[in-house]
């Protein structure tokens, strides 16, 4: 379930320009989880900008489910057998996380969505709607299949797939994140494909980023320290007689119809905020409300070009 572009921040926003601090920002910009990252450090390093991207890069390797990438047993490994293998900690750590945030999310975050999702790709690529025999029987797989973590090994049981798409960036920006704090670094900027960032604190006097809503009249917000997951249908949606499909698949009903345009979810952990930005796509606002309050998020809901839920802890501005 990979996200694309759903945000943008306005380039004005991001130069370092202040009347305390004219130091230009350490600026990287490479691809990684199929989408440009950008890496923008105002108090940081050139060692930084050696080992952010060996994070992000090693993250990119586990969560690939489409190709084999580097030397280590990554979810294209898993998918491959049903066999034990022997994984990382750190691969062993992102697939607890997964499992973690399947609970959080009442399962609308499945990990083992990989095969269905890749059907339905397929698919609308092809501008068809995938069978709802084709969905029965996946859906019946992902029903008998389980993701089994163990001491020294993990085993991926039944023919579900799995597919991390939907929190791979956010957990490799959690790490990030880990790092900067080790080195005490308050100031930065990490936007990785515009669906899951990662704001420190800019260099002016309020450290605030304007963060804008791409597809929503001009409008922003102002952040800082925090993470944001955004998730939408503009940039994949795909049309077929007059209906919207998706690449984000419900794991209950194998529908790939969203109830929402667009939704945007603002907290403290990366892999968390991603996990219920695509969730939240899904649920009714009574649900999300329920998370927000668990999990003490923030979301604004867009529907039809208009916004149908905003968080009171969100203040959206317009230009």
């Amino acid at each position: 379930m990979k996200k694309l572009p759903i945000l943008f921040l306005p380039i004005s926003c991001l130069c370092a320009c202040s009347t305390t601090n004219t130091k230009l920002p350490l600026v990287i910009m490479e691809y990684y989880f199929s989408s440009l990252v950008e890496v923008r450090l105002y108090d940081g390093s050139r060692e930084d900008l050696r080992e952010i991207p060996s994070l992000l890069d090693k993250y990119d390797q586990l969560s690939d489910n489409y190709h084999q990438k580097g030397n280590e047993n990554s979810v294209y490994t898993l998918n491959e057998t049903n066999d034990e293998v022997t994984v990382s900690n750190d691969l062993h750590d992102l697939l607890e996380k997964a499992l973690e945030l399947k609970t959080a999310t009442n399962g609308y975050f499945e990990p083992l969505i990989g095969k269905l999702s890749k059907l339905w790709k397929e698919s609308l690529k092809n501008k068809q709607v995938l069978s709802q025999s084709v969905i029965e029987e996946e859906l019946d797989k992902i029903n008998n299949s389980e993701l089994i973590l163990l001491d020294e090994a993990t085993q991926r049981m039944g023919q579900a797939e799995i597919d991390l798409g939907a929190i791979a960036k956010g957990y490799a920006l959690d790490k990030v994140k880990e790092y900067l704090d080790a080195k005490e670094e308050k100031q930065y900027l990490i936007n990785a494909g515009n669906s899951s960032i990662l704001l420190g604190e800019k260099n002016t006097k309020s450290g605030l980023f304007n963060v804008g809503l791409k597809y929503y009249n001009n409008a922003y917000l102002s952040l800082k320290n925090c993470f944001i997951g955004a998730s939408g249908v503009q940039e994949q949606g795909v049309s077929i007689d007059g209906v919207t499909y998706s690449h984000i698949i419900n794991p209950f009903t194998g529908s790939a119809i969203n109830n929402y345009d667009f939704t945007f979810v603002v907290g403290n952990n990366g892999a968390l905020v991603d996990a219920l930005s695509t969730s939240f796509m899904m649920m009714d606002l009574k649900q999300i409300q329920q998370i927000e309050a668990t999990f003490n998020v923030y979301s604004l809901v867009f529907k039809d070009n208009r916004m149908v839920y905003c968080n009171e802890n969100l203040e959206v501005k317009y230009h």
